[in-house]
């Protein structure tokens, strides 16, 4: 039975009772809680058995739900509702947006955002216009001129299109043995499976990017004529994600390596089907790249049955960078490494003793130069800081690379440059041993450790101070004085091997170090030089040399840029790489 204290009975109880009694209270209304929650509930349960029960008694056979679990009630202003939400919370009288355009509320129009949200769409244009008949009857004959057309747009929407794929395989057998062989076909997604790369991904995407349960994409698929069962979608997905999905994860679990500052932490789920009864506790577990890295984000969910430190323990095996969780258990962890107490708990709080006092002024420091380090991380991201270093050839480097520096020096005029002029070979090295971010080199070149990427196609071609009428053969130019690059480049590895497999060897009279070098020994008569005609186009136009027409003309060739596989680029070198590419 409650007891009621007046105001002069509490004015007189210690502090000690008064904490009991409210801590009693606070009880209390914790209980009187959760009955309220469960009386809810059973209330929600009896409204949903009296609307079956009236639609049982009094409704048509042919509308009875099937499903009742799909019942549900919300809530609207303070007030209940059940299947009229779309009844309970419009507006009849409501304005209707003007034209295409939604207006978000206090803020100002913005010029040309209609054009810009129509831009990337397809327009079909459909025509309205009055006949000759028509006009002459409105104007009289010949009494009227036409004015620009008046433009209404409206968004057309296209339902979904199901169709069937039926692949048709040509089968061919010999009549001499048993040899068969069919013709080239698509391989099948999932082996034995109707489910195609189209539908995987919408069933994917619908599911897991816009949140939308199997059971409404099942509803709307039979709307288009299409009968999978959420099962079969189920199936798919989890298929799907062991066969394609997990390859990609393993990826990006090695690349997560190569983050200095990564966060982990870990959440309860419950789930049904795990080996054991259902309801059973399990851990999700979350590894994510930190806040600094803002362009290259990788977040991934390890499924666990337990919360035992072993599986982070195994999941960031050979990490040697940070890791930032809530790590209250480290604490007790710490202490026991260290043999000594760090805190003194007590009821008020947590006290350092002097052992932890003293660790704590180191953690400080060594936070405060963390906190440096990431100062200056977040100063090179937003490129108030930072170096961009680059290897590249003197040909490429004053011909193709140059106009792009004076580009990025002005946008980001704090950034220090380094360029470091080598071979292709020789760049492949320095990229390797971290003293460049990104090299410039001559395709094609093959390094299992290397990202090349081609950004510009060149033509060599031999050059010569008289422009010659005559077509020369291979051989012919083999017999001629020629000026070419020095063998150790990979422009020269090129065209001795377009020679070789034509069966010519060339034998120059004068090797040259550089492409300038190579021009300015045809403008002075050395030789037939072999230069890159893109390079060139300047003293090809001024007529100080000409091209040498060949029967068999060089092939094109690649310049592209290279960066090793396992290393996040400074954000210096993303910029540069996205000037390079527009």
């Amino acid at each position: 039975m409650a007891v009621n204290y007046t105001e002069e009975q509490l004015n007189n109880v210690d502090k000690s009772f008064l904490i009991q009694l409210l801590l009693q209270q606070q009880e209390q209304l914790n209980a009187f809680t959760k009955e309220l929650h469960a009386s809810n509930e059973k209330m929600q349960l009896l409204m949903e058995q009296v609307i079956l029960g009236k639609q049982n008694r009094f409704g048509r056979s042919s509308e009875k739900m099937e499903d009742t679990s799909q019942i549900c009630f919300c809530e609207v202003d303070g007030t209940i509702v059940f299947f009229n939400e779309a009844e309970a919370v419009c507006d009849l009288n409501a304005a209707e947006p003007d034209d295409l355009e939604l207006k978000p509320p206090k803020q100002p129009k913005r010029k040309g955002k209609k054009e810009s949200d129509l831009s990337g769409l397809t327009v079909r244009r459909i025509d309205h216009y009055l006949s000759e008949e028509e006009l002459e009857i409105e104007f009289g004959a010949r009494g009227w001129k036409q004015l620009p057309d008046a433009i209404s747009r409206k968004y057309h929407f296209v339902p979904a299109k199901v169709e069937v794929e039926e692949h048709h395989i040509g089968v061919y057998a010999s009549k001499t043995d048993e040899h068969m062989v069919k013709a080239d076909h698509p391989k099948a997604l999932l082996h034995g499976s109707l489910v195609s790369p189209s539908l995987g991904a919408a069933i994917i995407n619908g599911k897991y990017v816009n949140a939308v349960p199997l059971y409404r994409l099942e509803q709307e698929f039979q709307r288009y004529g299409l009968q999978i069962t959420r099962q079969n979608m189920a199936n798919w997905c989890i298929r799907l994600a062991e066969e394609y999905l997990s390859v990609l994860y393993d990826y990006l679990h090695k690349e997560l390596y190569f983050y200095h500052v990564i966060q982990a932490d870990e959440t309860p789920v419950l789930v049904n089907h795990d080996g054991r009864k259902a309801g059973s506790k399990s851990w999700m577990w979350v590894y994510r790249s930190g806040h600094l890295y803002q362009d290259r984000q990788i977040v991934l969910y390890e499924y666990q049955q337990t919360r035992n430190a072993s599986h982070p323990r195994e999941f960031l095996k050979g990490y040697d960078g940070i890791c930032v969780t809530d790590g209250y258990q480290v604490y007790h962890t710490l202490e026991k490494e260290l043999n000594t107490q760090l805190f003194i708990r007590q009821s008020k709080g947590v006290l350092l003793t002097k052992e932890g006092k003293l660790l704590a002024q180191k953690i400080s420091a060594a936070l405060a130069l963390i906190t440096s380090a990431e100062n200056q991380i977040v100063n090179q991201h937003e490129l108030t800081k930072g170096e961009l270093t680059i290897g590249a050839g003197d040909t490429l480097s004053e011909n193709y690379i140059m106009p792009y520096l004076v580009k990025f020096n002005k946008l980001y005029p704090q950034v220090i440059i380094k360029m470091v002029n080598r071979t292709s070979l020789e760049i492949i090295e320095l990229l390797k041993t971290g003293q460049i971010e990104i090299g410039f080199i001559n395709m094609p070149l093959h390094d299992d450790t290397i990202i090349i990427q081609e950004c510009l196609q060149v033509h060599d071609i031999f050059v010569s101070k008289q422009e010659e009428n005559k077509v020369y053969s291979l051989q012919d130019i083999s017999h001629a004085p020629l000026v070419l690059l020095e063998r150790s480049s990979n422009s020269r590895h090129f065209v001795d091997n377009h020679f070789a497999n034509n069966g010519v060897l060339l034998t120059p009279t004068i090797e040259l170090g550089s492409h300038d070098l190579l021009l300015e020994a045809a403008k002075n008569n050395l030789g037939k030089a072999c230069v890159i005609k893109e390079f060139s186009l300047d003293a090809l136009q001024k007529k100080l040399i000409f091209e040498v027409p060949l029967s068999t003309p060089i092939p094109k060739r690649s310049i592209g840029y290279a960066h090793l596989k396992r290393k996040t680029l400074t954000p210096a070198t993303l910029r540069f790489i996205e000037l390079i590419e527009t």
